[in-house]
Parts: structure tokens; sequence; C-alpha cells
């Protein structure tokens, strides 16, 4: 059974331990103010609702109601927990990462003498990166930023494993990674956003003669590449 509000208010009052003097001093209202609440002869004013259930550790909603709302208390409740989950997750690779660069660095140096191979180890831990913490950080346009950054960190990654190989296979690498994600990600695109509105209904085929088009620089990028090393084309 739904308790009245002076019942709801003196419960909690005295759940709270407090007297109705010392819960009129903290809300600058007199006792007889909130003795009148408690007896049903009158209410709080509004603009005291806040500072009211911040006082008895209940919800606004609950004060109006004069009931505890279970469903609402048990979504925070999860939320809460959820989110310090996220945190402790994120906090989680941030060690991790933390972890695996220091020994590197200690052992290239100890090793090598110099920085070399810790170069690939951190731009491997910046493409996780992107996949374990960034989704966190990325607040807008994620759908945007985030395969971008992704696809940035990869790019960083080949360039600094062509760059220690002494290779020249960099452009082919990229361009190759670029062209596999034209199907995926350009249809998408043209059908969410609005600046692609008036070719919607032909994201199929824009996606198509994109993907040609691409597809027919990474040969001539193959060409190239086998030309300068010496291959043979046939």
């Amino acid at each position: 059974m739904q308790s009245s509000f002076g019942e709801f208010i003196k419960k909690k009052r005295q759940e709270k331990g407090l007297t109705q003097k010392q819960l009129a001093r903290q809300l600058f209202v007199s006792e007889s103010a909130v003795s009148k609440w408690e007896k049903d002869v009158s209410h709080p004013d509004i603009s005291l609702l806040p500072k009211l259930s911040s006082i008895l550790g209940v919800s606004e909603h609950e004060i109006i109601t004069a009931s505890i709302d279970e469903k609402s208390r048990m979504e925070k409740k999860q939320a809460k927990k959820w989110h310090a989950l996220v945190l402790t997750w994120q906090l989680f690779f941030y060690i991790s990462y933390a972890v695996a660069i220091i020994p590197c660095f200690i052992c290239n140096l100890a090793i090598d003498g110099t920085l070399s191979w810790l170069w690939i180890v951190i731009s491997a831990l910046l493409l996780a990166f992107t996949f374990t913490n960034l989704p966190k950080l990325i607040r807008r346009n994620k759908l945007i930023l985030l395969p971008t950054s992704q696809f940035i960190a990869l790019v960083i990654l080949l360039a600094v494993c062509c760059g220690y190989s002494g290779g020249n296979w960099f452009w082919v690498a990229s361009v190759s990674v670029f062209i596999g994600l034209i199907p995926i990600f350009l249809p998408i695109y043209i059908c969410r956003y609005s600046f692609f509105a008036k070719v919607k209904k032909c994201a199929d085929f824009i996606t198509l003669a994109v993907f040609f088009i691409g597809l027919n620089i990474l040969l001539i990028i193959i060409d190239g590449y086998c030309i300068s090393n010496g291959y043979s084309a046939q």
C-alpha cells in the first residue's frame, strides 16, 4: 500500500536519523513547517525538492509520488556497475600498454644500443588502442572518426614496418587496405549521411565504380613496384 506524502517524508527522515528540527535547519525552514508536511497539512515548496531529496537520499520523483521507484533504482545501480566495469576495462588496457612498452624500451636499448624495433611495438599498440580505448573516448561522429583513426594507425604501422625492413612495399599495402574498406564503409556512409542524399539510390553503383577505380590505381602501383624491384610483369 502506497504511503501518503507525510508518512513517506517522516519514514525517510527517521531512516536518516534526523529530527524534525534538524531537517528544518538543513532546509532553512521552521520546524513547524516540517511537522505540517508530515501531517499532510501542507507540502514543501517545489524549490525545496532538490535539497530535500538529497537529504533524504531519494529522488524528486519518489518524493512527489511518495514511493520508492525500485525499477529506477535498479537501473541506476546497473548503470553504475556497467560504468565501473568499462572504466576498469579501459584502465586494464592502459596498464597493459605501459607494461608492454617499458620492457621493450629497455630491451631494445640494451640489445641494439638504439631504438629500432621498439617503434614497431609502439605503432602496433597504437593500432590496438584504436580498437580498445578509442571507441569510448570518441563521443560524436564515431562512424567516421573511428574507422579513420584505425586506418591511420594501421598505415603508421605499415610505414614503420616498411622502414624497419628497408622495403618499398608501403604503398602497395596501404592502398590495398584502403580499397578493401571501400565496399564495407562507402555504402553505409552514402545511406546514412544527408550529404549523399541525392545519390543514395545509386549507392551500389557508386561503390562499385569507386572500388573499380581504386583497384586500377592499385594495379598501377603494383606494376611500378614490380618494375622498381626488377620483377617481370609477365
